[in-house]
């Protein structure tokens, strides 16, 4: 439904129809074992667990505690209970995609217990808020809001009522989704929407804490620690939203409220929150020169406690506001220490879901540094700060991950992440005083550097895994040898795509006619007329069908278009391409290009130790046994019986294609690893690409995490028929999944498809590249494999499937 009908459709509910009302110091806590909480459950050991390590910022014992509710208990709400608290300690942990996907087990339990889904509907759609997904958002908060109607929690009672734990159940899914929406119509900088459901929600909280401040009404109405942290929270989005319809006086009463809430709850980066959206709805409505105090005033707060995840954000806002008052060199340097507090953050952080909370994303910051390193022309910054963020985006997607790998430096590192992540937790937590975390905390920070250091000395390429770097552009131009390399940079919606051209002996800054929001299209279309079934395909479709639109072009046409529009003034046999967004899914193969392209993670990639594996094994994997999970691919177990006699091998096929097979046959590591399988990529969530394997009866998924984790080693991986798809790229500037993770085992190349293809010229693809490839050439066998096909009359569908990522061995 739109804005307008809920509107029109819920009570408004009357301004004054209780006097107003301060917080209960008696509700400051959580209830203990054997005392009931609001909905009546009567609190265990583990509950109380639970509890007081959520509001103690230790997630993990949290979550175990409640694992063994789970475990144990066959009391539908107390199982309701325990998800519902589960999905906010994920919320709290920065874990929203998981929090998103326990929903649907809250949803179960809360329908036994009360014939009603609501509270776990709400409590996604605020999930939803904070991973910046509104749409999902609003659907939900609104589905809400009309199923509960103009119904409303009484303020008077002649007796306890019966229902008093469905009453409260109902009352906290719609303060929820009234303060949801307040918060993300603040976020959306849609202020009168924000205030109309501020407004409302602050009556319902008014109301609510009528009832439980009552010496009578109190007795069997109990609200606890968590109802007041909402409660803060849509004051902060009340007065947010009355600033910037211009009712100061009554905003600055409740921007110093929602402070006394959360100070009175104890929760330090309240007072952080409220600083910041004060100062950012000041940059928003024009305010320049208040916003420039405000700003100051919030750093300051933020650095003092050390809320690093609000200073970069901070910084971000106040470089834009000096950039209003024509302060530009002091803009550039706010720009600069976003950057490096982010730096600073990357690997201790377990996620970046609520990375729009205060209308940026890291992305923002290498746009704003590029555009002063453009403006500067001093292409060699221009070149550390993009690096730096491609190596930041893959840093946080591995955040909270480990990788089996015994050196001592780097299980250091991991040991003091896991320090940071849970201080950076505990020095935010409801109820905790955070004064002594903040020393700890920089001294952590200190010591987790200098290890930094220490491992990208040892082993750069490890160290990429737990800290943001960049070669120069000096150092990097030296490595390209008789090689060229093309860096694609990230720029502005709807601007031209532009990159730097690098030889060893010159760069430029180039712009192409095209941008990444019209490739994408292009791109779309093409997965459309090659019948590839994803998201993208089915999308562009559904655009098609439309008779306003006109006919497609046909695949010739795109490739021809696409020929030209990436034609490059480069005469190098080989040319390095650091890909960004959608230039990831780019089928060079097609192209009538007389250069090979090597697509790269990052340009800093081509400096690092080229060690290889002395091996000269290859180890073949082809159809495994799906058990029906998956359609049988005969084909493919032709190619690996084919090329297994080409490396006088024998081929792992069927049930003998398990996940525990295929690491021992590759042990320490092998010269070839090739798979003929089925394979799957997703853009939003890139560890979990997968190849699919058997269990000896059935599929069994090998996913990029678990490679990741326990790297499978090879000079050359190919991962034949394995579908990586076309469309919008992953995770910032990097193009992750199964390649990178590859990679890091010490890949030197991965060849791959961008979509599936006939078994035929599978075959005869992997035939020619492979003759070649067994020399360490994988330039050349990837070139010869392409014009063979071509020369054999094959169609660009065909040869131009195949991507080489990475360098000769």
């Amino acid at each position: 439904s739109k804005v307008e009908n809920i509107r029109s459709v819920l009570k408004i509910y009357p301004k004054d129809s209780v006097e107003k009302q301060s917080l209960s110091k008696a509700n400051l806590k959580f209830p203990k074992v054997g005392e009931k909480n609001s909905y009546g459950i009567t609190v265990t050991p583990n509950l109380e667990i639970a509890y007081n390590n959520y509001l103690g910022g230790d997630g993990q014992k949290a979550l175990d505690a409640l694992g063994q509710i789970t475990q144990t208990s066959k009391d539908n709400k107390m199982l309701w209970q325990a998800s519902m608290l589960k999905m906010k300690v994920l919320l709290m942990m920065g874990l929203g995609d998981d929090a998103i996907d326990e929903a649907k087990e809250c949803q179960k339990y809360e329908k036994l217990s009360f014939d009603s889904n609501l509270n776990c509907i709400a409590l996604r759609g605020e999930s939803f808020v904070w991973a910046g997904d509104y749409e999902n958002a609003k659907k939900d908060l609104e589905s809400v809001l009309l199923s509960i109607g103009d119904w409303e929690l009484p303020t008077s009672y002649m007796s306890p009522p019966s229902n008093m734990s469905e009453l409260v159940a109902t009352a906290t899914a719609q303060l929820r989704s009234y303060t949801s929406l307040a918060a993300l119509y603040t976020l959306k900088e849609d202020y009168e929407q924000a205030y109309y459901f501020a407004n409302e929600a602050d009556k319902r909280y008014n109301a609510l804490r009528f009832v439980s401040n009552h010496w009578l009404y109190g007795k069997f109405v109990k609200l606890h620690l968590d109802t007041y942290y909402g409660d803060a929270s849509n004051l902060t989005m009340l007065a947010s939203s009355q600033l910037a319809v211009g009712l100061d006086k009554q905003a600055d009463k409740n921007f110093a409220k929602a402070i006394d809430f959360f100070q009175k709850i104890h929760y330090a980066k309240g007072k952080a929150t409220v600083l910041a959206l004060k100062a950012r709805v000041l940059n928003r409505t024009g305010q320049y020169k208040r916003c420039d105090d405000a700003g100051k005033t919030a750093l300051e707060y933020s650095l003092k406690n050390g809320f690093l995840d609000f200073v970069w954000r901070i910084e971000m806002l106040r470089g834009e506001t000096f950039e209003k008052l024509a302060m530009y060199e002091e803009a550039e340097a706010s720009f600069i220490r976003a950057s490096n507090t982010v730096n600073s953050l990357s690997s201790s952080l377990t996620s970046d879901s609520s990375k729009r909370r205060f209308g940026f994303n890291k992305d923002d910051i290498v746009l704003a540094l590029i555009k002063y390193d453009i403006k500067n022309k001093d292409y060699e910054k221009l070149f550390i700060d993009a690096e730096e963020n491609r190596a930041r985006a893959f840093v946080d997607t591995l955040a909270s991950r480990t990788i089996d790998e015994q050196n001592p430096i780097l299980k250091e590192i991991y040991r003091l992440d896991n320090e940071i992540n849970k201080l950076l937790i505990l020095n935010t937590a409801l109820g905790k005083d955070n004064s002594k975390g903040v020393k700890k905390l920089q001294t952590l920070m200190q010591e987790k550097l200098k290890k930094q250091e220490e491992l990208r000395a040892d082993d750069a390429k490890l160290s990429s895994v737990v800290s943001v770097w960049s070669s120069s552009l000096k150092q990097t131009q030296k490595s390209l040898g008789e090689n060229a390399l093309v860096y694609f940079l990230p720029v502005g919606k709807n601007e031209k795509i532009s990159y730097l051209s690098i030889s060893n002996s010159s760069y430029s800054l180039e712009k192409l006619d095209i941008t990444y929001e019209e490739l994408r299209d292009d791109l779309k279309e093409l997965a459309f007329l090659l019948g590839i079934d994803s998201d993208n395909s089915r999308g562009i479709q559904k655009l098609l069908t439309k008779s306003s639109v006109k006919k497609p072009k046909s695949i010739d046409a795109i490739s021809e278009k696409l020929s030209k529009v990436f034609t490059f003034d480069l005469k190098n046999k080989n040319i390095f391409i650091v890909a960004n967004k959608d230039t990831s899914f780019i089928p060079w193969g097609m192209f009538d290009i007389k250069f090979t392209p090597l697509l790269l993670p990052t340009a800093s990639w081509i400096n690092l130790k080229n060690v290889n594996i002395a091996s000269s094994k290859a180890v073949i994997i082809g159809n495994p046994n799906f058990g029906g999970d998956a359609v049988q691919l005969q084909g493919a177990q032709e190619e690996a019986i084919l090329l297994a006699n080409l490396y006088n091998q024998k081929a792992l096929l069927n049930a003998d294609a398990t996940k525990t097979n295929v690491t021992k046959a590759v042990g320490d590591g092998v010269d070839v690893l090739h798979f003929a399988t089925h394979g799957v990529f997703y853009k939003d969530h890139p560890l979990k690409s997968a190849l699919l394997l058997s269990d000896g009866k059935k599929a069994d998924a090998l996913s990029a995490d678990e490679i990741f984790a326990k790297p499978l080693k090879a000079n050359l991986v190919v991962l034949s028929a394995c579908e990586s798809g076309l469309g919008s790229s992953a995770s910032s500037d990097d193009y992750l999944g199964l390649s990178r993770s590859f990679f890091l085992g010490g890949t030197k190349a991965v060849l791959s498809s961008l979509w599936a293809i006939d078994d035929k010229g599978t075959k005869e693809f992997m035939k020619v590249f492979h003759s070649f490839a067994k020399n360490g050439d994988y330039a050349k066998a990837y070139k010869m494999a392409r014009d063979s096909l071509k020369s054999d009359g094959y169609p660009p569908s065909i040869y131009g499937a195949f991507v080489l990522q990475g360098m000769d061995r």
